[in-house]
């Protein structure tokens, strides 16, 4: 909901993108102390149809697309704008300094009193985030205790096995050669290898859980894990990708171990 009244009337639109793009970024890498390997998926995006460097676009349409970005991203912090304001504000700053309304130390102090307001809605969000995705997890984990052949290790980390193995399991120090699918809970992916591209990856580099988990696991066993927050990202989460405290469902394909 955007609304007309606002503490915050007279940023221009370049000067609000800058603030609230500062946040946005998330790429995964290993299943480590960042995130989950990228693998394939992140090289093909150079050559999908439709990226940015195939895309041909006007100025009018940049310019729209700013404007767009600019309330979403008001309205999902949930700050109210002044829609005219900005226009104004624009059209000012386009005029050159002399139109102003608000001289450079007025406009620091603005955008300063954003900042702020921008931390908090933050911390805010994450902490509602958090709350949600950890009861979400436990009533996901309390029903997925209750499906045939689900084991528990002990330390809040369920399995299944999918196919069993009868080789070796590795250990921390090992690399280990895998398939693997990550989801949240909602089953939404948010990373996975290709059959014919199996990622080779140091146990002890991967989150806590995905460590616990692949020590059990013989070689040429495919489980399906389910690693409860503190075993993942806790509430760090990972931006963009992986929210605080959430729940993470593996499906894991243990093609070989390399001994360190």
């Amino acid at each position: 909901m955007i609304h007309t009244r606002n503490p915050f009337r007279f940023l221009s639109t370049a000067c609000m993108l800058a603030v609230l793009a500062g946040s946005a970024h998330a790429q995964l890498l290993a299943p480590s102390e960042a995130a989950v390997p990228a693998g394939p998926a992140a090289a093909a995006q150079t050559s999908r149809p439709g990226s940015p460097s195939s895309v041909q676009v006007n100025n009018e349409q940049i310019s729209y697309a700013t404007g767009v970005v600019t309330v979403r991203n008001f309205a999902k912090n949930k700050i109210e704008i002044d829609v005219e304001a900005v226009i104004r504000g624009m059209r000012d700053a386009l005029a050159g300094n002399k139109s102003l309304a608000m001289n450079d130390k007025e406009i620091r102090t603005a955008m300063n009193a954003l900042q702020v307001e921008l931390r908090r809605m933050d911390k805010l969000n994450k902490r509602e985030a958090a709350d949600v995705n950890n009861k979400r997890g436990l009533a996901f984990q309390a029903e997925y205790k209750q499906k045939p052949g689900v084991k528990a290790l002990g330390n809040g980390i369920l399995y299944r096995e999918i196919k069993p193995g009868t080789g070796p399991t590795p250990t921390e120090l090992d690399h280990v050669v895998v398939n693997y699918r990550g989801a949240l809970t909602d089953g939404t992916e948010f990373d996975a290898t290709h059959a014919d591209q199996p990622a080779t990856l140091r146990l002890v580099q991967g989150i806590m859980g995905w460590r616990e988990a692949l020590k059990r696991m013989p070689q040429g066993a495919t489980w399906e894990i389910v690693i409860p927050h503190p075993l993942a990202y806790g509430e760090r989460g990972v931006p963009g990708t992986i929210g605080p405290n959430e729940t993470l469902v593996f499906q894991v394909e243990l093609l070989d171990i390399k001994r360190s």
